[in-house]
């Protein structure tokens, strides 16, 4: 019972979180869309970079896992998002 009491702290602490950051990036976006200096396909670049801090600074609040896990889960999201940058970006293999 515990540990889902402590999940669910997380999971409202990491909502709380990214409802903050939606609405900070949109108040951001809207003033700069309408100034012309960002175009709609770099804000996507934003929010992608913006959800992948967010991450990072998840796995660094987690108390469950120890140093060597948490560099491992680093590793392994930052291997992804770059596999993701490169298939959304276009290029073939």
């Amino acid at each position: 019972m515990k540990t889902i009491h402590i999940w669910l702290k997380i999971l409202f602490r990491f909502f709380a979180v990214i409802l903050t950051l939606i609405v900070v990036a949109l108040i951001a976006s809207n003033e700069t869309i309408n100034e012309g200096l960002m175009a709609k396909k770099s804000l996507l670049v934003y929010w992608r970079y913006m959800i992948f801090v967010l991450v990072i600074a998840m796995v660094f609040l987690m108390k469950n896992f120890n140093k060597q896990q948490k560099l491992w889960l680093l590793l392994m999201m930052s291997i992804v998002f770059a596999m993701t940058e490169y298939s959304i970006s276009g290029a073939t293999i």
